[in-house]
């Protein structure tokens, strides 16, 4: 007969031969049939609360048994999880792991006669609930009109951008899933100020905004013209004031640009500068040394956007002899009012008379300078003659603008004209006629001893006088008609 179990089959058949060795060898029967020399068997091992950083595992042994549970991040297995107490049913929550990292571990259970066994080897990963961070945002290669947005992440997302200026409208397409992403923004305006936040998803699902962020496009706009330019002569020394109204937009200055034509301005060497857009004036001390000066005033920004208006203001000296002198104006007076234009004081006089002609009733019309203000309001007007009376050989400062072509209303009978131009013209270019078609008989130019030379014209002018800027004429026309004068 074979036994199944264990058994031991010990007798004497005589009490002498009890002896220390058959002693030992009956209490070493004893404790082999008491000892369970069969390791127990691990079981039906189960991962369960897993989250980013713990994890349950449960598991069964088919024996009471204690256990060592080794885990790490890597096959070393270096950190253990002890527990003596001998049970059939066994659970361990491991804390403080790392988040989205695999695991691995296995377990060794011994019975109460630490007789042990392991399991197979086993892995499980923390899951990944934390949203991305944002590391970096950056605004590169700025225009104005584009951008180009560089986000960094602290894992890898799909990022979006959203930006705008008062509200974050306007969103991006996702980037790849990566670490990082470049995002450029186009037809945006000039100099305004974008706001934007990226929003970042992880591939868990996990998803976070930024902090908002900024920049500005550039500016390359020019700022607007100066506006309401007007030009004055200040007193002593004829210097020049030119003023504007106060810039209302982003001019942080205005450059004064001046040249002795019309036409001659160099724009790239200013003559000087207003030192901020609140200084809307600027005096040229040195313009009373020069016969004929022109001014352009253009606005420029902070970021050096100049604008190019071609507004056109300048001065021009009437030189003139003690006594009568007749003169015209080349200029078109800002403001016509004879107040304006002769810019005389208490304190500076020059012109005691001016006489206008009115062709209409072929008569002078008279005001004179009290020494304060002028008695008989008139208006002066570009093209037209005048008789200046002045005490002493002086120098007499007009402003105003470069003229256009104007059509002057010549009377039949005697009337006082004079060029619009700044440079001298022959008679003939300036009063252009045929025997058929006779407008004009005489034309007077006034002399400087106040005798008249003449010039007739039947066929053609007896003598192509050379009129001269400044200097008024009579003409004499037999019928009423529109002269055009040009500059």
């Amino acid at each position: 007969v074979i036994s199944n179990t264990k058994t031991v089959f010990f007798g004497l058949t005589s009490p002498q031969y009890w002896s220390a060795e058959t002693e030992q060898m009956f209490k070493n029967s004893a404790k082999w049939l008491a000892t369970d020399f069969v390791p127990p068997v691990v079981s039906n091992i189960q991962i369960t609360a897993l989250t980013n950083q713990s994890v349950t595992i449960s598991w069964n042994t088919n024996k009471s048994a204690n256990y060592t549970l080794s885990y790490g991040t890597d096959l070393n297995l270096s950190t253990k999880a002890v527990n003596k107490t001998l049970s059939m049913q066994h659970s361990l929550t491991l804390k403080n792991l790392k988040e989205k990292t695999a695991y691995y571990f296995k377990i060794e259970a011994c019975n109460a006669n630490a007789f042990c066994s392991n399991s197979t080897l086993q892995s499980f990963t923390t899951l990944d609930l934390t949203a991305p961070y944002l590391a970096l945002a950056q605004a590169n290669s700025i225009t104005n009109t584009s951008v180009i947005i560089a986000a960094q992440v602290t894992e890898a997302a799909a990022i979006k951008l959203h930006y705008g200026t008062a509200q974050l409208d306007q969103i991006t397409l996702a980037s790849a899933i990566a670490m990082s992403a470049n995002f450029s923004l186009s037809n945006l305006q000039d100099k305004t100020t974008y706001s934007y936040k990226a929003e970042m998803c992880d591939a868990a699902g996990n998803c976070r905004n930024s902090s908002i962020f900024s920049f500005t496009t550039l500016d390359i706009s020019a700022p607007k013209a100066p506006q309401n330019l007007k030009i004055a002569v200040e007193q002593p020394g004829n210097k020049i004031k030119l003023s504007w109204d106060q810039a209302t937009d982003d001019t942080s200055k205005h450059l004064i640009y001046a040249s002795n034509s019309p036409n001659g301005f160099n724009f790239s060497a200013p003559i000087g500068n207003s030192d901020s857009p609140s200084v809307n004036e600027f005096v040229d001390a040195s313009a009373g040394s020069l016969g004929e000066r022109f001014y352009v005033v253009r606005s420029q920004d902070g970021h050096g956007n100049t604008e190019t208006n071609t507004v056109v203001v300048g001065k021009f000296d009437l030189n003139l002899k003690k006594g009568f002198n007749l003169v015209s104006f080349p200029l078109s007076p800002q403001d016509t009012t004879i107040s304006k234009v002769m810019h005389q004081n208490s304190t500076y006089s020059i012109v005691s008379q001016v006489k206008a002609f009115d062709a209409s009733s072929q008569q002078f019309i008279d005001s004179s300078f009290n020494g304060n203000t002028w008695n008989n309001t008139i208006a002066l007007q570009q093209g037209s003659g005048y008789f200046f009376n002045a005490g002493n050989d002086a120098i007499f400062t007009i402003v105003g603008y470069p003229s256009d072509p104007i059509q002057l209303q010549m009377q039949e009978g005697m009337n006082l004209f004079g060029l619009v131009s700044l440079s001298q013209k022959q008679l003939s270019a300036v009063i252009t006629q045929t025997p058929a078609s006779l407008n004009v008989s005489e034309v007077g130019k006034r002399n400087s001893d106040g005798s008249y030379s003449l010039s007739s014209y039947t066929n053609a002018w007896s003598d192509d006088l050379n009129l001269t800027p400044g200097f008024g004429y009579w003409a004499k026309a037999n019928t009423d008609f529109t002269l055009m004068v040009n500059p």
